[in-house]
């Protein structure tokens, strides 16, 4: 469970976060909607430890988080990968820094590849990849590291729309299978209601969150998209978000 208590955080000069708190449980996802600029992404750093609160703790399993903790696993908009190594080697790389034998890393790199579709382009070299095979691969290289919590920032935001909806599709299909915590931060108000099986609004100053009941939560039919019942939650959605920026 990660649990963040109390938090105060931000950088000089800038107060974020003055009292967050929030809790996760393995399994559930929580999508994070707001305005640019508004504090998500700090959520997230506050959320793996890269940035530590001024006040209040963040635990993971009653355990604190540091930097470069193995337990987390974070996906940014930016794929992050080297285009000197080939897609294995990209994929094997975390496991590599934390001094995992490379027969064992090499086939759990393969591993996350086939999870995610693309075990055909394993020896392939990132500069000949199209956007979303990047991505797939960032992911594969987060999965192949068996996180306990996966925060991801924007990851789908710079695909065109199909390869973004066939992305979202296989998020939702990786996380059915295992019980990971996870944050996703997205601008897109039918992502989060897509992915999220919990959803927050972030606003104001210093940033808040409150929390929209989604009523799509947990609908894995491939006809959600066209749905009412969809169209409806991003309606409800929308005029929340609507009222809180304008509050």
């Amino acid at each position: 469970m990660l649990q963040i208590r109390g938090c105060a955080a931000g950088y000089p000069g800038n107060t974020v976060f003055k009292d967050l708190s929030l809790s996760l449980e393995p399994g559930e996802t929580l999508t994070v909607v707001g305005p640019s600029g508004c504090g998500k992404t700090t959520l997230l750093y506050l959320a793996a430890g890269l940035l530590a609160p001024q006040r209040g703790t963040v635990v993971l399993d009653q355990q604190p988080l540091t930097a470069g903790d193995r337990r987390i696993g974070l996906v940014l908009q930016q794929y992050g990968l080297f285009p000197w190594f080939n897609v294995v080697q990209n994929v094997a790389l975390g496991l590599r820094l934390h001094g995992i034998g490379r027969t064992e890393r090499t086939s759990a790199a393969r591993s996350a590849l086939q999870a995610v579709g693309v075990s055909q382009l394993a020896r392939r070299y990132i500069g000949t990849l199209s956007g979303g095979e990047q991505q797939r691969v960032a992911i594969a290289r987060t999965w192949a590291m068996q996180p306990q919590l996966l925060l991801m920032d924007e990851p789908f935001s710079a695909l065109d729309a199909l390869t973004r909806e066939s992305l979202q599709d296989l998020l939702r299909s990786l996380l059915q299978r295992r019980l990971i915590a996870t944050i996703l931060v997205t601008h897109s108000i039918e992502e989060a209601l897509l992915i999220g099986s919990r959803v927050a609004v972030m606003h104001g100053q210093p940033a808040r969150l409150t929390f929209f009941d989604n009523p799509v939560a947990g609908n894995r039919s491939e006809a959600l998209r066209s749905s009412a019942a969809f169209f409806n939650a991003v309606a409800a959605l929308r005029q929340l978000f609507a009222e809180l920026l304008h509050a």
